[in-house]
């Protein structure tokens, strides 16, 4: 069972931790499924993927690396 806990509801989330205390093998399960169910939120793989998207999106050299100098 996945519990949730709504947004903004403190009382809720209290709840939420105290029921974690008062059971040591959820807490323990939630700590070993933690690290692999976040690891796709890495920064690194997260800029990578954006990066690749935006090379998809934009083929070949459409924007100069440099600004041209302005006229003064």
């Amino acid at each position: 069972m996945r519990a949730r806990v709504p947004p903004g509801d403190l009382d809720a989330y209290a709840a939420a931790l105290t029921a974690l205390t008062r059971d040591p093998d959820r807490c323990a399960a939630l700590c070993a499924k933690g690290p692999p169910t976040v690891a796709h939120l890495d920064w690194g793989r997260i800029t990578t993927a954006q990066l690749t998207a935006y090379h998809r999106a934009t083929p070949g050299d459409r924007f100069p690396h440099e600004a041209p100098a302005a006229d003064g």
